[in-house]
């Protein structure tokens, strides 16, 4: 059955992630003294085809440290919902005050950068789909942003509705 297949797939996945934390500790000892902490996380969501979508964060990837961060920064926990309309991004800063929030979205991707004496984080979102930028609405919470941006060309409803009587 299918959950057979899924339970083995994420099984593959939690062997993977055990593979890279023991490679991130060897690396750590390795190069001795490290100035940052290592940093590694994933979310797990179940996508509308019914397959788990993991989404990872930290400051290390499955193959190593992740070299687009800026030295010093952190990638924070990012979710990323997507509606036939619009982008709902979700990204965590605890202890951020919202002042200190630099956000940026153009077309194709959205950009936050927190660069503080006491945090650091930074993360870059890539959209599948064209945003309109002018339609973007941010809230700041708790220490969560929470952004939505609408697409440029939304998917029409494909099929056409019939009254039922």
């Amino acid at each position: 059955m299918w959950w057979d297949e899924w339970f083995e797939e994420w099984e593959k996945e939690f062997e993977r992630t055990f593979e890279r934390i023991e490679r991130m500790l060897r690396d750590a000892f390795r190069q001795g003294k490290r100035k940052e902490p290592f940093i590694y996380g994933f979310s797990v969501r179940i996508g509308p085809d019914g397959r788990p979508i993991i989404q990872e964060f930290g400051n290390v990837r499955r193959f190593g440290i992740v070299e687009e961060l800026p030295e010093g920064f952190r990638e924070p926990f990012t979710d990323v919902m997507e509606d036939r309309e619009s982008y709902k991004v979700t990204v965590e800063l605890p202890g951020v005050a919202k002042e200190d929030i630099d956000l940026k979205i153009d077309e194709r991707s959205m950009e936050v950068k927190v660069d503080t004496a006491s945090r650091k984080y930074y993360k870059k979102v890539l959209f599948r789909e064209p945003v309109n930028p002018d339609t973007a609405k941010a809230t700041y919470k708790n220490g969560v942003l929470d952004v939505v941006v609408k697409k440029k060309y939304p998917k029409e409803e494909k099929g056409k509705r019939i009254p039922i009587e």
